[in-house]
Parts: structure tokens; sequence; C-alpha cells
């Protein structure tokens, strides 16, 4: 509370104000001013289900000074007031009928006794009494049992491509479901392979031209290796001191002299074998020059990619201390490739050379997906300027320095919190969060995620007060009402005009049984009749619901087809292959040549000399032998190793030749002094 009171008191003292403080703002200049905003026309207020005490006291101020002044809020008239369903309605109702004299009237909701299962449900879902037989026939509702969350993106996309390809309107589609965090990147990823725009929240730090920039800014000062390695493979990042030729030479040298971070560990990897052997390493430890010897390049060669790693490290590198303009105009010069305009008053400066800068901006606009990043740099941009002018309005902040780590601390913030708007022009179905029904109907809605747990689901936990605290708070607090998802879901019903197809996970991430939403159950119990479909694990796929090329060619395998279209012949070729492989891998024909068995005579001889009846298998490579023939050949017989990352410290062969060494070195010592050991 103390915190909050100086945080206000700082706004009012520099004439600031956040967002709720701009409704307080409102309220003291209509309640100090009767003649603003008088006799302004109509006012319509929509899309609410409840206000907050300022909220009612704009409202309050507002609706004497219009000429028409409406309020909509969902209702059912033939419902009693301590309906559960509008549970949430009642209260807000009450609250406004409380703070404004406002005549009431109820509206025709278009909807009641048609004889639809929808109609049905909007009149009866959660009644404890009432006499309407259920519909016999339902095409209205469907609900769909699915094994994973992605089983049910894909069901939902699979019909919402099928409307749209019948001319239904995607303004008429919505996909909502009670947590869209958890089906976002589902819905992404699905929604592109099926070629179906679905219009959803874009959170500004997935775009892969933000993360390439935050992972470049994150490299100095520690430079640490898969950072470094990624920001120079990056597409959005124009560096040309090392081609790609010598970043491969850079990535294989950092990982046989492996590179964690720090420019000399860097530095080290890239000098000649004569100058990397430490003598009195090489004393002591024989292996070491072996490695050494992996380099093949020439000093010269070396030397060039040690100079262009170097000039690139010093290009990211920003200022150690610096004002938050000053960081902000080496990130637009330096990294972005944006010249900012001259301020009034200021002639303008000569843009850099286009080698003085990374150029990321240009990147994106020649990048495949040009609009999708531009747009994201242009919300950079945005971020950007709030920070200058954030830092402007704060007494002595332009002029106070401070730290890299602060300022993108600070910037990477923003980023993460930024969510970008939806482009309502681009079409397609829209796709979140269930409170979008509060606002608008539409003809076709699919709903996501109807398991248990998921809706309804217990209150998130407060920032500052806990559950308990805010319930017995002398204030009037926003305090968490269970029944309140019960209004919800009854307004996602009323808002669905011609069908209704609700979807759910019936196995959890780790294949338990998982069990439906109580509101689920609340309709099949009204209307039983209606049955749920399940799709099984793993069904066999068909042509008609086949909504993307990849899942049509697995269709078509299964079902045996002749013929394919011309832009699958190349992968059916490819299917025919592999099934033929494993046709034989099934059967009792002999092995093709291609299947790992050895018929060349010196080959087979050898090995079976080497692995005849006399071999000692040790029980790890015998047991390494079971799990994958192929693997034992290619790690024993061909000595291949896997390529691993470099890692902190000593890995656990490292650490046990290190143990052997110690070992034998001491034992040799006291044999050559005398010293018997006991046992």
């Amino acid at each position: 509370g103390i915190f909050y009171q100086r945080y206000q008191n700082y706004l009012r003292q520099h004439d600031l104000a956040d967002p709720d403080g701009v409704l307080w703002l409102a309220c003291e200049a209509l309640a100090q001013d009767r003649k603003l905003i008088l006799n302004q026309g109509t006012l319509f207020v929509t899309g609410f289900d409840q206000f907050s005490p300022v909220q009612l006291e704009l409202l309050r101020l507002l609706h004497t000074r219009y000429n028409r002044f409406a309020i909509y809020l969902g209702w059912d008239s033939q419902r009693s007031e301590d309906s559960l369903a509008l549970t949430r309605l009642a209260r807000t109702r009450n609250q406004l009928q409380a703070a404004l004299s406002l005549e009431t009237r109820a509206l025709d909701g278009g909807q009641s006794g048609d004889g639809t299962a929808l109609s049905f449900l909007s009149q009866t879902l959660f009644e404890t009494e009432n006499s309407a037989e259920p519909p016999k026939v339902v095409e209205d509702i469907r609900l769909i049992e699915a094994p994973s969350r992605e089983v049910e993106v894909r069901t939902a996309l699979g019909q919402i491509k099928q409307l749209l390809i019948e001319g239904v309107s995607p303004a008429g589609i919505m996909l909502l479901t009670p947590h869209p965090a958890s089906y976002l990147d589902i819905v992404r990823t699905v929604s592109e392979e099926y070629d179906t725009p679905i219009l959803q929240d874009e959170f500004l730090a997935h775009n892969p031209a933000i993360i390439a920039l935050l992972n470049l800014l994150s490299i100095s000062p520690d430079y640490p290796w898969w950072e470094t390695l990624e920001a120079l493979r990056s597409p959005y990042v124009d560096q040309d001191w090392l081609s790609p030729g010598q970043i491969d030479t850079l990535d294989r040298l950092s990982r046989e002299r492996p590179v964690i971070g720090g420019r000399e560990q860097w530095q080290y990897a890239l000098k000649p074998v004569s100058q990397a052997i430490d003598p009195d390493l090489q004393e002591v430890d024989d292996e070491f020059e072996g490695a050494a010897k992996t380099v093949k390049e020439g000093a010269d060669e070396l030397a060039e990619i040690e100079a262009g790693l170097m000039a690139f490290f010093d290009r990211i590198t920003p200022p150690e201390t610096g004002t938050i303009k000053e960081y902000t105009w080496w990130l637009q010069t330096e990294i972005l490739g944006i010249w900012p305009e001259p301020e009034d008053g200021q002639e303008a400066e000569a843009p850099p050379a286009a080698a003085e800068s990374l150029n990321l901006l240009e990147a994106c606009q020649d990048s495949e997906h040009r609009e999708r990043d531009t747009r994201a740099i242009a919300e950079l941009a945005g971020i950007l300027r709030r920070m200058l002018r954030s830092s402007e309005t704060i007494p002595n902040q332009a002029q106070t320095a401070i730290s890299w780590d602060q300022y993108l601390s600070e910037l990477a913030s923003l980023i993460h919190r930024r969510v970008l708007p939806r482009d309502r022009l681009a079409g397609g179905g829209f796709f979140g969060p269930l409170e979008e029904t509060r606002a608008r109907s539409m003809d076709h809605l699919f709903v996501l995620g109807l398991s248990e747990g998921e809706f309804p689901s217990p209150p998130p936990a407060g920032v500052f007060y806990a559950s308990t605290e805010r319930e017995e708070h002398p204030l009037p607090l926003v305090r968490f009402v269970p029944a309140d998802d019960a209004t919800l879901w009854w307004q996602v019903i009323c808002s669905c005009r011609v069908r209704l197809t609700l979807l759910r996970p019936y196995l959890d991430e780790n294949g338990a049984r998982w069990m439906p939403s109580p509101y689920w159950d609340e309709i099949q119990q009204r209307i039983p009749d209606l049955t749920a479909e399940r799709i099984p694990i793993a069904p066999k796929p068909t042509l008609e619901d086949s909504a993307s090329l990849s899942e049509l060619l697995i269709a078509l395998a299964v079902n045996n087809a002749e013929r394919v279209p011309e832009e699958l012949q190349r992968s059916w070729a490819a299917a025919r292959v592999a099934k033929s492989v494993i046709d034989q891998r099934q059967s009792d024909r002999a092995p093709g040549k291609y299947e790992g068995f050895i018929t060349a005579r010196d080959l087979s001889g050898e090995f079976g000399t080497t692995y005849g009846p006399d071999h000692v298998w040790s029980p790890s490579r015998l047991n390494s032998y079971g799990n994958c023939p192929y693997g034992y050949f290619a790690q024993v017989i061909l000595k291949l190793e896997a390529r691993v990352d470099p890692q902190e410290g000593m890995d656990a062969l490292q650490f046990g030749s290190l143990l052997h060494e110690i070992l034998e070195q001491t034992y040799r010592r006291l044999t050559g002094e005398g010293i018997a050991l006991s046992t």
C-alpha cells in the first residue's frame, strides 16, 4: 500500500497518469466542468459484463450529458435473477441500477423457442426446474473427444478450412479456448500447414527477427559459444567478416578445443598447432598433441578467421555505460541500420555506410516473411521511442548513465510484454479466449480445451492480496466468484447462431485419462441424445479429412492409392521406397545391400576372427550391441564419436582419464621409492 501510494504521488507531482489514472482524471474533469461533453448525441456501451468503481463513476457522470445513453447487458428475462447463468450479469445490473437512473428494457434474443439444440441450451442451461423437452435430433452441436491437444486443433482447423472452402465468411468463425496460451503455438503451426488463416494474438518476442536481435544483444561481454555461432549464421545479421565456410571451421575448432565463452577462449581455439600446445602439458599428456593436430588450417587462414570474429565482437559490443538515448542510438544505427530523423532545429547527419551496420532492418525487408518481420521492427521502434520519452519525462534520468545490462533488461521486459495487434483486414477465423463472446456473436463457434481443471479453473494468484485478504478487505476490490464462470459459459452458448463444436483432450500429457469439464457433462445431461465423437489414438486417415498435402499423402498410402496428384509425385516415390524397405525387413526375403550386412570377404573374415567364439565381451559393450547393432558398429568398429557441444568443466571420460593418470603416476613414484602398498 505504501509503495502504491508513493507511486501515485510521484505521478501527480509530475503530471503523469497510468491507464487507471486517466479514468480518475476524466472523472475529476467531468465533475468540475458540467459543460464538458454536453449534448454530444448518443453513447452506446456494449461488450461489458462488469464495471469497476471508477468505470461506474465515469458512466454516472456521462449518462446525463448525452441525448441518448444505452448500456447493453446480456440477459434472459425467462430466468429468475438468482439463476446460476445470470450470476455475474445480475450483480452488474444491480450495480448499474444503484449508480444510474436508467430504464430497463428486455430485447428479443432472436433464438428462443426455434427448436434447435442451441436455443434449448440457452433456455435450460444450469436450470434445475425446466419442463422443456430436449431435441431428439441434434444437428447444431457437436462434441468431439481427441487424444491430445494437437489432434483437437487439427480437427477444429480441418472443419474451419472446409467451411471457408464452402464460402462461409471468415468473420462468422471463431476458435476459442479458456487458456489460449496452451494452444497458441499449436494453432499457429497447424494453421500454417493447412494454409488456413487464423487471426490470433502474436507476441513480439516470438517473432524470429526479434529473437535473433535479442540473442545478438545478449552476446556481449561473455561471447558464449552457442549464441555466437547462432548470431553468425542468422539470416537477419548482415556481417561480411566471416564466410559460411569460415563459420563452419570456427564451429569445428571451438568443439575440438572447447569454447564456453570469452574472447580469450575463442582466440585460443584459433591458434595454430605450434602455438596451441603447452610444452609442459605435452610432457604429461601425449593425447593432447594428437587432438591439437586435428587443426588442418594454416596460420594465415586462422588469423583471418580470428580477425573477422574479433571485428564481429567489436561491432556487437555496446558501450559499458551510457544514457538511454545513447544506447538507443547505438542500437538503431549499429545493429538495426535505422538512421533516426533529426530533431527540430538540428541538421540531418549523413547515414553510415552499409558496412558500418548489421542492417537487421534491411534483412527483414529482404526476408521471405517481409510483412511479418518489418511489422515487428516497427513495433520495436515504437518501444524504443517510448523508452526515450519515459527517460525524458522522469527528472534527471535522461542524463543518467546506466549499464548495458540495465538497458537490455528493460528493453527485453517491454518486448516480452508487447502483443502485436491483430490484422483484422487479413481475413480468416478468429482465435482467442472465451471472453470474446461477451462482445460479439458468430455463426460457427469452436471451443477447445473443455477438460477438467481447464474450465472452470481456480482463480490466478493475486499479486498484492491473497484470496482471503481480498475477500475481507474493506475496499470494493474485485473478488473471485466461482459462479462467474457459469455466466461466461452461458454467454458462450448464447453467442453461437448456427453451429457449436466443443472439443476436449481425453488424455493428458502423461497419457493418463483426463475427465471432461463439468460444463461438458452439463450439456450431455441436458441433451441425452447428444453423444460425443471419440477420435482414437493414431486413427486411420481418410481422404475426405485430409487438410494438408502431408495428410493427403498419408491417406493415399494407407488407402493403397494407384495414382496421386502431380504435386505429390516426388513425395509419393520416396514413400514407396520406404514402404518397400519396411516390407523387406518384415519378411523372410534376403536383406538388401543397404541393410548393414557385410558381404565383402575380407571384412567378414576379419570380423569373424575378431568377434569369434573366443571373443570376450564386456557387459557394457554387449549391452550396447543388444540395444543397437548399428550404433555399436559406428562407435566401436568405425570409432565415430558423437558431435557434442562444449561444456564447462570435464566430462565423465576426461574425469576418469584424469583419475587413472593420477593413480598411475602415484603408483610409479611409490614403486620407484621402494614403498610397498598394503591392502
